[in-house]
């Protein structure tokens, strides 16, 4: 049974997904960060470059997004010999304009990834208004259901379009996913008729809510529970879901309730200890993310050999764990305590492979090197955890990671809304220099207005990126406290 919750009052949104008492997925949306993946845009070719098979295009953000090739409509639907004998200039061109979609966030100085081959996903399936195509999530795994599906997926698809139906069909009925496919086919038509008329380039899609990535990509239950404290998303998850959805109507800030901010604070660590008393250490570099298996207090009663295999077992439950709750992504390098068996080796292989099977987005294991470092790979859609909420420290060079001010700034948010429903009028709050730049007129009277409070903020001393609630109370009796402390 997983326990979903749900903190999308505030503006920024959260999910956290348990599963047997323990956090298995943290998501993270901020509105200046928002995630792009899905999102449709109308752009122009600026530079096509047949070295590197690509092109670049601009969709009107502040990068220009890179097309391969091989994400062409043109060349999807050329034959073999033309996409073996010609380069990418004989299918696109400068000044050209183009419909694509972001399938890849932009990562540091590298723009968005492209694609033409544009796909709508669903709750019960992805429409694919391009590709004459009709395939079933191999998670589904009853061959006559995979049948059902497939030829259902045939019979109902237009000349020219194709579906990929998820595994949440075996529990829903025909008719509700012929609805949705129908639903997604108007949102497409839609995109084309704003193209039409839209300046090149534009947004013509924005994707998925959070409400729209939970039911995408986590497989919820009849015998769940999902718990959210706004009363709109509330009422569409009771809609669309079987399982028990409750709204959450206490003063206290949802995650405080559920112990979920201690859990985000871990997360955070580089630490990782587990039951047995050995750690994990997970780095994050540029290149790639580098997690080392130490045995820390744990001795074993047999041999080094079962207890070094033991560990390592155990590590690997905890390192899928962490990969899916840290949203962990591209080259993994893994060093577990050395294994002299290529047997052992794969019974940890095994291990990870199972625990890793939960996860929405695949992780491939490309096995262990001479070195003894296994090599896995995890497909980079967005940003991860700590990307989202930390920024480099300013007072150590950027050597460290803390909270961004946007981080804190959200936690402020939270903490002035749970005094929403009290008899407190005001509040005095001493806020650090880097988060009184970010405060503007704009962001005050937003706070205000979300906390039903009215908020007076001066400038702490020696404070780094965070803030102190100085005093609450009513407007008279903050007013004066402020008042005696400035003269």
């Amino acid at each position: 049974m997983k326990k979903i919750v749900l903190n999308v009052r505030t503006s920024e949104k959260r999910m956290a997904v348990i599963e047997e008492g323990k956090v298995v997925q943290l998501k993270m949306v901020q509105p200046s960060k928002r995630e792009h993946v899905g999102d449709i845009y109308v752009g122009r070719i600026t530079d096509v470059l047949p070295g590197i098979q690509a092109a670049f295009v601009d969709i009107g953000t502040e990068k220009s997004g890179y097309l391969h090739r091989d994400q062409l409509l043109s060349y999807q639907n050329s034959d073999i010999k033309q996409k073996e004998s010609k380069s990418i200039s004989s299918f696109i061109h400068q000044g050209q304009e183009v419909l694509v979609q972001i399938v890849k966030e932009g990562i540091g100085s590298k723009g968005p990834k492209l694609t033409e081959i544009i796909e709508l996903p669903g709750q019960f399936l992805v429409y694919l208004p391009l590709e004459a195509s009709v395939a079933v999530s191999r998670k589904m795994r009853n061959e006559e259901e995979r049948e059902k599906w497939r030829e259902f997926g045939q019979e109902v698809s237009h000349p020219g379009e194709g579906a990929i139906f998820r595994t949440l069909c075996e529990e829903h009925s025909v008719e509700m996913v012929l609805a949705e496919l129908n639903r997604q086919r108007k949102d497409y038509k839609s995109i084309l008729e704003k193209k039409k008329s839209a300046k090149k380039p534009s947004l013509l899609f924005e994707a998925e809510t959070m409400i729209d990535q939970l039911l995408q990509e986590t497989r919820i239950e009849t015998s769940d529970e999902v718990i959210v404290d706004d009363f709109d998303s509330f009422q569409i998850l009771t809609e669309k879901l079987t399982c028990s959805v409750k709204r959450y109507n206490g003063k206290e800030n949802i995650f405080n309730r559920y112990q979920l901010e201690q859990e985000i604070e871990k997360t955070l660590n580089k630490v990782v200890t587990l039951d047995n008393g050995a750690y994990l250490v997970i780095e994050n570099t540029e290149a790639c993310t580098v997690i080392d298996v130490n045995s820390g207090k744990f001795q074993g009663k047999s041999n080094q050999q079962e207890t070094v295999l033991k560990i390592n077992m155990e590590a690997a439950k905890e390192i899928a764990r962490q990969i899916r709750l840290r949203d962990l992504a591209g080259m993994i390098l893994i060093d577990f305590i050395d294994m002299k068996s290529s047997k052992d080796q794969e019974k940890v292989i095994s291990v990870f492979k199972k625990n890793v099977k939960a996860d929405f987005y695949p992780s491939m294991v490309h096995g262990f090197t001479r070195l003894g470092i296994l090599e896995v790979t995890r497909r980079r859609t967005r940003h991860s955890l700590a990307e989202t909420l930390l920024s480099p420290c300013l007072h150590c060079d950027a050597t460290g990671l803390v909270n961004s001010a946007m981080s804190v700034y959200y936690q402020l948010e939270r903490d002035l809304m749970e005094y929403e429903r009290t008899d407190t009028e005001a509040v005095w709050v001493d806020i650090s220099s880097d988060l009184k730049a970010l405060i503007d007129d704009e962001n005050h009277k937003l706070l205000q207005e979300r906390s039903k409070l009215s908020i007076y903020f001066t400038e702490g001393k020696e404070m780094n990126r965070s803030y102190l609630i100085r005093h609450i109370g009513t407007e008279e009796e903050v007013k004066d406290r402020l008042n005696r402390y400035l003269s």
